[in-house]
């Protein structure tokens, strides 16, 4: 669609008035009439207006309307699509039915995300690929009146025991008669568990990633943890598997933070699970 506008051209040519019409269009035709002095009675010129480009402003300012152009900037592909799945800061919780030192591997912790029971009464199969340890915590049941508070802590298994300091500390957690205990730890970097680990590395399934020492039964544990959905189809022979005694086939269970074979750390209550 196309716009007129006329403007007269009076007897001073510095002064032109021009009338445009008010409907939207993409381009516009003036026609210059010429006043007596410049030409014959009747005579009209006829020109081409530049092209104004509406679509542009209005892409711009609501994105994604028609004749806005590319959904990206410089490229009119479409964006890549993430084939692997991340759960993000997950909390997994559970409680501990005994007390005493326990040394948690690899293997269990990705047992506590879950996993399919692939043949019965014999083998879950778990579908994480690779995990991140955010962070633990620890909620220690309060000593009763006379007791002396638990000093429960954490100790983190590290990788290159060459590149640390010679480094010697003494914690005190403190603790109170009427006050539960609680306690959060963080991975540092040089731990193996302060960054991404995948199933299917070199790092051994029965790696220790830390130890929980001295914790006393009624203890609550969380863990708050990134890891990803592993590709079972295509990644079937890394992903890590568990023997239990119990399972139902195709049932999906999620295990103890201290495995099956221990089984004193259980998941909270109405998380389907077995050993």
């Amino acid at each position: 669609m196309s716009r007129l506008s006329v403007r007269s051209l009076p007897t001073t040519p510095s002064v032109a008035k021009k009338v445009e019409s008010k409907e939207p269009v993409d381009s516009e035709i003036e026609i210059v009439a010429l006043p007596k002095p410049l030409a014959s009675p009747g005579t009209i010129l006829v020109t081409a207006a530049p092209e104004k480009s509406r679509a542009g402003k209005r892409g711009r300012k609501g994105g994604g309307q028609a004749g806005s152009g590319p959904l990206l900037r410089g490229s009119g592909l479409p964006p890549v699509v993430e084939l692997t799945p991340y759960v993000m800061s997950e909390r997994k919780r559970f409680v501990v039915t005994a007390g005493q030192a326990y040394s948690i591997s690899m293997l269990e912790l990705v047992g506590t995300l879950g996993g399919i029971c692939t043949v019965a009464n014999s083998t879950i199969q778990h579908w994480c690929s690779s995990f991140r340890m955010r962070a633990l915590e620890l909620y220690i049941p309060a000593a009763s009146a006379g007791s002396s508070p638990v000093n429960a802590g954490l100790e983190w298994a590290v990788a290159f025991t060459s590149f640390l300091p010679d480094t010697a500390k003494m914690a005190h957690n403190p603790g109170g008669v009427t006050a539960p205990n609680s306690l959060r730890y963080l991975p540092p970097k040089a731990s193996l568990a302060g960054d991404w680990v995948n199933v299917g590395g070199s790092l051994a399934s029965s790696t220790t990633l830390f130890v929980i020492t001295n914790v006393p039964q009624g203890t609550v544990i969380d863990i708050i943890i990134d890891w990803t959905l592993g590709l079972v189809v295509s990644t079937s022979s890394s992903l890590l598997n568990s023997t239990v005694a119990t399972g139902a086939l195709g049932n999906v269970y999620y295990l103890g933070l201290d495995g099956p074979a221990s089984n004193k750390i259980l998941p909270s209550v109405g998380v389907p699970t077995t050993h």
